[in-house]
């Protein structure tokens, strides 16, 4: 059962038009309740309507799509153009990202292991070619990719995860792709869960694909980035 809150203050600006007896009436006078109070209830109630003929069905849209198979790979359109990372600008995002979280980093945060080899084959991996065409020819397709990979292969030491979203963010923003919503901070947090979905999940298909819709689903392109 849905519960509905009345706009603060009316209650109490209802109560105000009670005698003392009717205080305890269960019934109310149409003349207790003042005509500013009457436009108040009007407006809440047509409020409420809309809520409940017009709710958001998103929700039912991602599983209406999954069960007609109508997800993920199928909602990526091949980019024009792709402004890659190189291996210096991930390595100075995640000693940044090290700073700026401070005692939540420890040592080991951002450090390679060996000298960069599993990063190299992160980014290997994404930018792969095949008849001079990326393997992975949409700019969602390869930051999926490198979330993925950068969680699944650990090519840093410690922050795996945490670096993963800060490095899907700038390959996103550096392509010109933002959230729809405009709100960085949702989508940074949609992305730590799915973090930890892949981290925990057995299968790339599950977790992969979930990702992947998820992104673009969730994106739109901005103005062209020219200084990249």
């Amino acid at each position: 059962m849905r519960r509905f809150l009345l706009p603060p203050g009316l209650i109490p600006n209802i109560q105000k038009g009670f005698s003392s007896s009717a205080a305890t009436s269960a019934s109310v006078s149409p003349s207790a309740i003042s005509r500013h109070d009457k436009h108040q209830l009007k407006t809440s109630f047509s409020q409420i309507r809309r809520m409940t003929n017009q709710s958001d069905h998103a929700w039912a849209n991602i599983l209406y799509r999954y069960d007609k198979g109508n997800f993920g790979f199928k909602n990526c359109v091949k980019s024009e153009f792709i402004h890659s990372l190189s291996l210096d600008e991930t390595l100075a995002h995640a000693t940044n990202l090290k700073l700026a979280l401070g005692d939540e980093a420890e040592h080991f945060f951002g450090v390679l292991p060996d000298n960069g080899n599993k990063l190299s084959s992160v980014f290997g991996a994404i930018q792969q070619t095949f008849g001079a065409e990326y393997l992975y020819p949409s700019v969602v397709e390869q930051a999926a990719h490198l979330f993925y990979l950068t969680i699944k292969d650990h090519p840093f030491i410690d922050g795996n995860k945490r670096i993963a979203v800060d490095l899907c963010v700038h390959f996103l923003t550096k392509n010109a792709l933002t959230p729809i919503n405009k709100n960085m901070n949702e989508f940074r947090k949609s992305l730590a869960y799915h973090a930890l979905y892949a981290a925990i999940s057995k299968e790339k298909d599950h977790s992969f694909s979930l990702l992947l819709d998820f992104l673009t689903t969730s994106l739109e392109y901005t103005k062209v980035n020219d200084n990249n």
